[in-house]
């Protein structure tokens, strides 16, 4: 029963080119975008800006549930525990064709 509490879709809002906008993900998915924009030193708005970036007519909670999959699939299932190689691997190979995510940090918008 508890499993079943956890993937619970939960809407959270998150800032994309300056303005609020509300994403659904079961709560897995967000905790894994928090570890990942921690391990990319960055935060889940720039990560979610950079998967937005790059995606062609795909709704934007499909598209991380994609990016989040692929991401963690190319670092075996050790990447659960064991942090990037110093967060040198660019985001851009854990997107998918046509998905693509962009590794350019210029590319974001701030939260503030």
């Amino acid at each position: 029963m508890d499993q079943i509490k956890e993937s619970a879709v939960i809407k959270r809002s998150v800032v994309l080119d300056g303005h609020k906008t509300s994403v659904s993900l079961e709560n897995e998915f967000w905790r894994a975008l928090r570890e990942i924009a921690a391990r990319e030193k960055t935060n889940v708005s720039k990560l979610v800006g950079r998967i937005d970036r790059g995606r062609t007519n795909v709704n934007l909670s499909s598209c991380i549930r994609v990016f989040v999959f692929n991401y963690f699939r190319s670092q075996g299932a050790s990447s659960l525990i064991t942090p990037l190689e110093g967060g040198k691997r660019s985001l851009s190979e854990y997107g998918t064709s046509p998905i693509l995510v962009s590794p350019e940090p210029n590319h974001f918008q701030t939260d503030k």
